[in-house]
């Protein structure tokens, strides 16, 4: 009901960020939300966009019908990366599609934190809602790490009501650590987290912004992937990764490893942050319906797949 009174007295609908278009239980149910919050403004003559947003398996008949409706009903569609343009064209869904950024680059400026050349050889876990079997196989390999002499702290994330979340995460994977963990408490935004991280040798990232959150704080960061948008995101920031079925000796040996990459480059932090910026200035073009002052250009994001000149 709250949703349908804020649509009412909406003038468009934007899906901003998040892996919308998948199919599973949980990501079922918002593709279907999606899908109806889009037809529910089309119908009652609203502008309706998705920017910034990811797309995962689409292993279903129905799951791939429903992002066919999402795609084409909106007015504007921009995806976070190559990886989902390529998802959705192999699943049927027409293209070519505008590719962006994750929008959270668009909220943080240019990056604050002093890049400190130095790093300690600590490890930082930023957990989320993994799995059991990740977190049992990712305890076994940080208990390798640790019991090098690596300092290893674990971050949670954010918390959820009810059911597994990230604090409970993290003691579970504390507990199966057989020396001294930190456990530190979920940080208030992306910038509070990378404070955090600042200056350790690693950060393991099982969120995308966490991958963000290493980048601006100057801290190499190994992606575990769990969705094919978190390898996407690390390949543009030259960071290295592993599977997150990995058994844990390849886990343990990917994070040392990881200890001696370098960090992301200030060229590569400043072409996301344009790609967000960019993926914003045409939503913002949209919803004022062309009356804006800005240049009416909408060449600047690439389109994905390729289309032949």
């Amino acid at each position: 009901v709250a949703v349908a009174r804020a649509l009412s007295s909406s003038d468009a609908v934007a899906l901003a960020g998040g892996t919308v278009l998948e199919s599973g239980h949980s990501a079922g149910a918002r593709l279907r939300t999606a899908v109806a919050l889009i037809a529910a403004a089309r119908a009652a003559g609203k502008s309706t966009a998705m920017v910034g947003i990811g797309a995962g398996s689409l292993s279903t008949a129905g799951a791939r019908t429903l992002a066919r409706e999402a795609v084409r009903h909106a007015d504007l569609t921009i995806l976070r990366d190559d990886q989902s343009a390529r998802l959705l064209s192999d699943s049927g869904v027409s293209g070519p599609f505008r590719v962006g950024a994750d929008l959270a680059w668009a909220a943080l400026g240019e990056p604050e934190l002093e890049r400190s050349q130095h790093r300690d050889r600590s490890v930082a876990v930023a957990l989320t809602d993994s799995p059991r079997d990740l977190a049992e196989r990712l305890s076994l390999g940080l208990d390798h790490v640790a019991r090098s002499g690596i300092e290893v702290a674990l971050q949670p994330w954010q918390t959820a009501r009810g059911g597994r979340d990230d604090v409970r995460v993290a003691a579970e994977v504390a507990g199966r650590i057989d020396a001294p963990v930190r456990v530190l408490s979920p940080p208030v935004g992306i910038h509070m987290a990378a404070e955090r991280i600042a200056g350790c040798g690693v950060v393991v990232a099982l969120r995308r912004h966490a991958l963000i959150a290493a980048a601006i704080a100057g801290s190499p960061a190994l992606a575990v992937v769990r969705e094919p948008g978190l390898a996407a995101l690390a390949k543009r920031l030259g960071q290295p990764t592993v599977p997150a079925h990995a058994p844990p000796p390849e886990l343990a040996a990917a994070t040392l490893e990881a200890l001696g990459h370098p960090a992301p480059t200030r060229g590569a932090i400043r072409g996301e942050m344009a790609s967000a910026e960019e993926s914003m200035r045409l939503l913002r073009v949209l919803l004022s319906r062309g009356e804006l002052d800005e240049v009416h250009d909408l060449t600047g994001l690439p389109l994905k797949p390729t289309v032949a000149a």
